[in-house]
């Protein structure tokens, strides 16, 4: 029976004592893996970084617009430009995904308006600085910041992974507590295999009959002496060495591990292997691309757009945010080249348009703002030709 199996092997018959003392340990540790997982602890599994940090810097690192009620675009004011006096505001909305995907809420201290009272600065709050309640089924939400009440109206709140009759979004690390606890206690058990001797690395043998226990003991200690200075183990005569090597089946844990990633993957909607695990299918140029488009539609929109109506929100009236998802989607140079010569071409986009897609200055003069119309013509119309 390997080594895993045993471990994890069901128990024919269990004292009172025992089965008491392990649902203690349950309560103690939250998990059945008897490993304590909160929003920091979870962090050192692997897969929960990754896809965090997937996420976060996915979203945060979209380009923000503001446009007003006429659907034109204006300058960004300043709680979209610099939100915080601590971050840059790319850092700060890296942060409001963060509690989002660790709490799934998001909660700030309005610290600054301006002379119309709309915010101009919040700070992102920790987890354990907030406390909130809600008055009855229906009533309001009072909020505590350090044990001390504040107006409602001074606190920015986004939910995430809400549920009916809640304002309070669902902890996606609580939900997935049991599977992040299994990923973390397979990854100690592999530390402790290969790292501290959960099995010994080799066996020290002697044709002869060791009826002195100092003999073995003196033997071993001249031979782990020897490997440690990286010198030749001179032991005299009857004595061998065979290194022992781990039995396939003695390693089971890495495919537990395997699996657990993509269980966590499941939880944050965010394919394997984009976290560098192994999905399980072939992946070409063209599906990954798919796969990106995929994550793009079924994962990060939904983010994108809960991002866009929160911040919204607390804008001049009919002034609002949009996130150019844009920017994850550019493909080959010369696919994008091809797309901008054709809109160009069709009067879809004028010149400097095109140039802004591609961070670059307009065209001196203002030539780079007329659009070719009608479509396909070999040049831009004027005002005064028309």
């Amino acid at each position: 029976m390997s080594v895993v199996a045993a471990a994890f092997r069901p128990t024919e018959a269990r004292s009172h004592d025992a089965v008491a003392k392990e649902l203690r340990q349950r309560r103690m540790f939250g998990t059945s893996a008897k490993v304590s997982v909160t929003t920091a602890s979870a962090l050192r599994h692997s897969a929960v970084w990754a896809c965090q940090n997937l996420l976060a810097d996915l979203v945060s690192s979209l380009p923000v617009h503001t446009f007003n009620i006429e659907g034109q675009q204006i300058d960004n004011p300043p709680i979209v430009e610099s939100p915080t006096a601590t971050l840059d505001a790319m850092d700060w909305r890296r942060q409001v995904m963060m509690g989002l995907l660790s709490t799934g809420n998001s909660v700030g201290l309005i610290v600054d308006r301006d002379r119309l009272q709309r915010p101009t600065q919040i700070e992102l709050l920790a987890e354990g600085a907030v406390r909130a309640k809600r008055q009855g089924s229906m009533g309001a939400i009072e909020w505590k910041i350090d044990r001390e009440q504040v107006p409602a109206q001074d606190v920015f709140h986004v939910p995430a992974y809400t549920m009916p009759g809640s304002p309070f979004g669902l902890s996606p690390i609580g939900h997935a507590r049991e599977a992040i606890a299994l990923g973390l206690a397979a990854e100690e058990f592999g530390a402790e295999w290969f790292g501290d001797g959960k099995h010994p690395t080799g066996l020290l043998k002697s044709k002869t009959d060791i009826s002195d226990e100092g003999i073995a003991t003196e033997a071993r200690r001249r031979f782990v002496d020897a490997i440690r200075g990286r010198e030749p183990a001179v032991l005299g005569a009857n004595w061998s060495y065979e290194p022992l090597r781990v039995n396939p089946n003695e390693s089971q844990f890495l495919e537990t591990m395997k699996a657990n990633v993509s269980t966590i993957c499941r939880f944050f909607r965010v394919p394997p292997e984009l976290v560098a695990s192994d999905s399980g299918i072939s992946l070409t140029y063209a599906n990954v691309e798919q796969r990106s488009l995929d994550l793009l539609t079924y994962t990060v929109n939904s983010w994108v757009i809960r991002i866009e109506r929160y911040i919204s929100r607390i804008l001049a009236p009919g002034d609002y945010i949009k996130l150019n998802v844009g920017a994850l989607l550019r493909v080959d140079l010369k696919t994008r080249y091809t797309a901008h010569a054709t809109a160009i071409r069709t009067g879809f986009l004028n010149r400097d348009e095109v140039r802004a897609l591609e961070d670059l200055e307009p065209i001196p003069n203002g030539d780079g703002q007329d659009y070719l119309w009608p479509p396909f013509r070999a040049f831009a119309v004027k005002e005064d030709e028309e």
